[in-house]
């Protein structure tokens, strides 16, 4: 446990780290990327800025021509500060993950020792469930994982959808207005010119107040209520299953397989691929639009929803035992959720932050593997090798760093298995996870884009329909109209005598 514990911490201070070093040599194309939206994030970003006008430049202008000093920040500072306070907070994340997991290793001990199914031959038996379940253990566990969830999705839900959390700024606007073109008839015209001057022009300054309803709010680097909410949700949420498992042992694993709580996480991994694919590719950096983009952009709008399912429902699956592979994963669970905590946090979109979520999952896979008695082998390296075809190409490197790195994993590998493990016949281990998530992966590329053919195809249709109708509306208008036809003297004289007779 500890040393997967500190493997898990060790990972997380190095990247965050890494963070801080590359904050002067990359301060201005951060800073021009951070004001753009990127994939993580729960709704669409709607970053409102301040409007100006030619005669605050004006003005600008004007005050830099005295010799007083400025004191506006640099954008190396900036983005310094920046950095400083993703590190702060990534930081307190970390330590409050750890905290609770120190809570769930201390008090642990009684469930420790209950007479559960245990390891066994068969494959996909969850382990730790009691051999003789204790009444009201299902419902306490179906109930509290359906109050935990629908708690995430309703503030969700309220977050995007409010108006309340618009912003509003004040603009002043500055409208030259001429008193000749004050008049709306000519005499006014002209009583209005000759009571003014025309080479003089008044201006008339307005201060308006924009309020954009029905957006999401703009991403911020401070923590807002609804920040502080989702955290009170969460900690609620660990208490509720805290005091659960201590009094009925059992989670939701007694209801559901086990296959469900590992689809929730693989399919959480998958989207996570799918969503970085615009900035990193698809794999080793290319097929960078393999998804369609009204695909991907609905995605990104509502993957908070399925993310928070996927994660409280695996909080909920396992009870609150003290083992070491528990408590990493735990762990880790714990900073997938804090990145719920951070919806419209500048955190939640910083690249390190996302990759440190990516890779923290090979310890929780190893450790798991290794406390069951599997394959750790295939664990491991499977997920590392996910980092090095795909992970890797999303945070900035050159091809030349991207290609060291590679070279020194497939010959690390390579040494592993012939010389160390002697597990050189079965080397195809490594590849079998990344095999597995590409064939979901690209057959979800295939519904993506059977999707977007069939939304193509019903707004092809809806337009015909839509035109057509409005063809026969103005048709049968122009038939109810009333119309004359020009007859002729002779023509209307033959009528006549016709009618007589």
């Amino acid at each position: 446990m500890t040393t997967a514990m500190t493997y898990s911490s060790a990972a997380a201070v190095a990247v965050c780290a890494e963070v801080a070093s590359r904050s002067q040599s990359t301060s201005q194309s951060t800073s021009q990327s951070t004001s753009q939206s990127t994939p993580n994030d729960i709704g669409t970003a709607s970053q409102h800025r301040p409007i100006h006008n030619k005669d605050d430049n004006h003005h600008s202008d004007s005050s830099n021509d005295d010799n007083t000093p400025t004191t506006t920040p640099t954008t190396s500072q900036h983005q310094q500060q920046h950095d400083t306070d993703h590190l702060v907070v990534g930081g307190g994340a970390a330590l409050l993950a750890a905290t609770l997991v120190a809570i769930i290793g201390l008090t642990s001990s009684p469930l420790n020792c209950m007479d559960v199914v245990g390891i066994t031959d068969i494959k996909l038996l969850y382990p730790w469930m009691l051999k003789q379940p204790l009444q009201w253990s299902v419902e306490s566990a179906w109930a509290g994982y359906i109050l935990h969830n629908v708690s995430t999705w309703a503030l969700m839900a309220y977050v995007q959808s409010s108006a309340s959390l618009s912003s509003s700024t004040p603009v002043s606007t500055s409208t030259p207005t001429s008193s000749k073109v004050a008049s709306v008839s000519t005499a006014a015209a002209v009583s209005a010119s000759a009571s003014a001057p025309t080479s003089s022009a008044t201006t008339t300054t307005t201060t308006t107040t924009i309020i954009t309803r029905g957006r999401p709010p703009y991403y911020a680097n401070r923590m807002r209520w609804f920040n502080w909410t989702m955290l009170a949700i969460h900690l609620a949420g660990f208490s509720l299953h805290w005091l659960q498992s201590h009094l009925f042992y059992d989670g939701l694993a007694t209801s559901v397989p086990e296959i469900s709580a590992l689809g929730s996480v693989a399919v959480l991994l998958q989207l996570v691929v799918i969503l970085e694919t615009p900035n990193r590719g698809l794999w080793f950096g290319t097929h960078k639009r393999a998804f369609p983009r009204r695909f991907v952009r609905g995605l990104r709008q509502y993957h908070g929803y399925i993310f928070s399912w996927s994660l409280v429902y695996t909080f909920w699956y396992h009870p609150m035992v003290g083992f070491a592979g528990h408590l990493v994963g735990f762990f880790y669970l714990f900073l997938l959720l804090g990145q719920s905590v951070l919806m419209y946090h500048d955190l939640h979109r910083n690249r390190w932050w996302r990759l440190v979520l990516e890779v923290l999952v090979v310890p929780h896979a190893c450790a798991m593997a290794l406390h069951k008695g599997r394959k750790w082998q295939m664990m491991t390296f499977g997920f590392s090798s996910m980092f090095f075809i795909t992970q890797m190409y999303g945070v900035g490197w050159s091809a030349r760093t991207t290609r060291l790195l590679s070279a020194a994993y497939v010959l690390l590998v390579a040494v592993l298995y012939h010389a160390v493990m002697d597990r050189a016949g079965k080397l195809h281990e490594v590849i079998r996870i990344p095999v597995a998530d590409y064939m979901i992966i690209c057959l979800l590329l295939v519904v993506s884009w059977v999707w977007d053919a069939c939304m193509n195809a019903a707004r092809g249709v809806g337009a015909y329909w839509s035109s057509k109708s409005l063809s026969s509306s103005s048709s049968l208008s122009s038939s109810s109209s009333p119309t004359t036809t020009a007859v002729s003297g002779s023509e209307g004289q033959e009528r006549i005598e016709k009618k007589t007779k």
